[in-house]
């Protein structure tokens, strides 16, 4: 039996190894740090149908410990209702459903508690022998009355359920947060021995729903105090049966988990992706809404209150504190679970409705042939990219274009007019677990015979503070070239298309005061023999989006050491920022003129060299002056 596993918090990195020893609590190797409770509770999801382990809520106590269920042999009692313990200040806590048994017990802590909060200036919450036996059997008939146990003997007690409550039709003096589906907690109540009773509840609760609503008097400070404590808001009034006021509260989760959104009505709610523009652009949760994170303390009124905001980025990392800034402006804000990236592989995994490698064949054949698949073959016509003989290094970095650009290259063999070898090579820098998980899934689904070699490049850069994108990419393209060279390749080909020639001719002019253009193909200056090609030169980007959204197919960008949260590099090195603003100036020219793009394309076709000042030719610079007079 493996008796170890890890809890990892996001926020600071840090990784905490525990060790479950048979029978014993073994304590965490790092005792002195402060585990969170958002990855401890992400942690209680993942095993809570496991029968073999116990996780301990370390949240309350200085000690952590976890024990092995099976070695002591405790069980779950059923699917519905497993065993949720807790060490507080070196006491194991067990929270289960009451059964009939415990009715004593329940009824003398309950006795306990109505004359606690007498002799604490609360005496009318609870009248004489309230909550009786009969509404404690029928807490326990509708499975909604749980004891907290220690040493086997009832200490605590709690109602809990998901549903309505008639009191909380009506609320007066403010409004309750949120109109989803919520559990409900009533009549907490301890006995006296036994400190963290309260929060063991609460905790519990919390664990089953994300959304949460209580009630208590106004004379009880010890309940009100406890409820802000463990993150509860104040929401208004409520009237009880009685006629009596109570305070209402309610407690938004944090975090809300791909399997808890996919239940959501989708319009019940906004997804927020804060990552840049361009991520944005390679995919993002359905109906999604764009606003940067550096952008929005700005565009906050973009946003409905009225409705919920799920706020992710890539790993769920950064979308912390943006979800922390919406709630304190007002805002029923979640983070999602992983972000976009744990959201993508469940949605791949799950998705038995996308189109089949054959029907994205065909879709390439016939409904995207004018607009994709005869402008690659135009690309490679007009500028030679091919030759008889040729062995191509199908280069795929795992975006849409060079998956597209794998597909268009193997719809390309079935028709060959002269015979060419390819080699699908997939360059692993140091991807991690989720986007490496993406490529191999998509080269699978798209049935593309992938090579994968791996390098230590986002290690060997991650140090480096100036242009470490520009090193990044140049490092790449050379172990690219010498790995195909090795595999017998005398080509590879890059996803490169028609808006990135564009904005590099414009991006050119504006920043590095010189005009060029990306080549459809060069010669390599260190790799004899091995040249580079660019097929889909004259394909446009909003063409491979349009396919990739037809065929529901989801891809990542760069995903590097830098970028696993918000991307800011290019496949080029540049920076994403520049990129982005060269971008959305051809966006308003081209609201003035509609033929900007291509006039751009066409202007490093059309150099008049005669009304030229200067020029360079193989690094030899040439001044119009020089012949003027000859």
């Amino acid at each position: 039996m493996d008796t170890s596993f890890s809890l990892y918090e996001p926020r600071r990195g840090s990784k905490f190894e525990v060790y479950a020893a048979a029978a014993v609590g073994a304590e965490q190797t790092s005792p002195g740090c402060h585990a969170p409770s958002r990855a401890l509770r992400k942690q209680k999801r993942e095993v809570r149908n496991d029968t073999s382990f116990s996780l301990y809520e370390p949240r309350w106590g200085l000690k952590y410990e976890v024990y092995a269920a099976a070695a002591v042999g405790a069980e779950q009692t059923s699917p519905k209702s497993w065993y949720y313990r807790k060490m507080i200040r070196g006491i194991c806590m067990e929270i289960r459903r009451a059964v009939s048994s415990d009715i004593d017990r329940i009824m003398d802590i309950y006795g306990y508690a109505r004359k606690y909060m007498a002799e604490h200036g609360n005496p009318t919450q609870w009248p004489v022998n309230y909550p009786d036996e009969g509404i404690i059997r029928a807490d326990i008939e509708k499975q909604q009355l749980y004891v907290c146990m220690e040493n086997d003997t009832v200490e605590g007690v709690f109602v809990f359920f998901i549903g309505d409550e008639p009191n909380y039709k009506v609320i007066k003096d403010g409004k309750w947060r949120s109109d989803t589906a919520y559990g409900v907690i009533h009549r907490v109540a301890a006995s006296g021995r036994v400190h963290g009773i309260t929060k063991a509840c609460f905790e519990y609760a919390k664990d089953r729903a994300g959304y949460l609503r209580i009630d208590t008097h106004r004379d009880n400070k010890t309940m009100q105090s406890a409820i802000q404590k463990n993150g509860f808001k104040r929401c208004g009034i409520i009237n009880v049966a009685n006629g009596s006021e109570r305070i209402a509260f309610d407690y938004i989760s944090e975090d809300i988990t791909t399997e808890e959104l996919k239940k959501w009505d989708t319009d019940s709610y906004i997804a927020l992706d804060i990552r840049d523009s361009s991520s944005f652009g390679y995919g993002h949760l359905p109906n999604a809404v764009n606003i940067p994170a550096d952008e929005l303390t700005d565009r906050l009124d973009e946003l409905d209150k009225n409705k919920k905001i799920v706020v992710y980025c890539m790993k769920g990392e950064i979308s912390i504190d943006a979800r922390a800034y919406l709630s304190e402006n007002g805002f029923f804000a979640y983070n999602l679970e992983g972000g976009y990236g744990k959201w993508l592989i469940q949605t791949m995994e799950e998705d038995d409705d996308k189109p089949d490698c054959a029907a994205i064949e065909l879709s390439i054949r016939k409904k995207f042939h004018k607009q994709i698949f005869s402008k690659f073959t135009k690309a490679i016509n007009e500028y030679q990219l091919l030759k008889e003989g040729d062995k191509v290094a199908v280069c795929i970095s795992g975006g849409k274009d060079s998956m597209l650009m794998a597909k268009l290259f193997q719809e390309l063999q079935r028709h060959r007019k002269f015979n060419f070898e390819l080699v699908f090579l997939v360059m692993d820098p140091g991807y991690n677990k989720t986007n490496r998980k993406v490529i191999e899934n998509n080269a699978k689904h798209m049935n593309i015979p992938i090579t994968v070699f791996e390098t230590n490049i986002f290690e060997a850069v991650y140090e480096i503070e100036k242009s470490p994108c520009y090193l990044c990419a140049r490092m790449r393209r050379g172990y690219l070239y010498s790995k195909a060279k090795e595999l017998g390749c005398n080509k590879i080909a890059l996803g490169h298309h028609y808006d990135d020639v564009i904005e590099t001719i414009f991006m050119g002019m504006m920043y590095g005061s010189q005009i060029q253009t990306m080549m459809p193909k060069l010669h390599s200056t260190n790799f004899e023999g091995m040249e580079l090609i660019r097929p889909l030169y004259l394909i446009r980007e909003d063409d491979i989006k349009h396919w990739r959204d037809y065929n529901k197919l989801h891809f990542i960008q760069c995903a590097c050491r830098f970028t696993d949260t918000c991307t800011t590099c290019n496949k080029d090195g540049s920076s994403q920022s520049k990129r982005m603003e060269t971008k959305k100036i051809i966006a308003e020219l081209k609201k003035i003129n509609p033929f900007i793009e291509s006039n751009i394309f066409k202007s490093v076709e059309n150099v008049n060299l005669s009304t030229i000042i200067a020029y360079k030719q193989n690094g030899v610079k040439h001044h119009f002056l020089d012949d003027y007079d000859s």
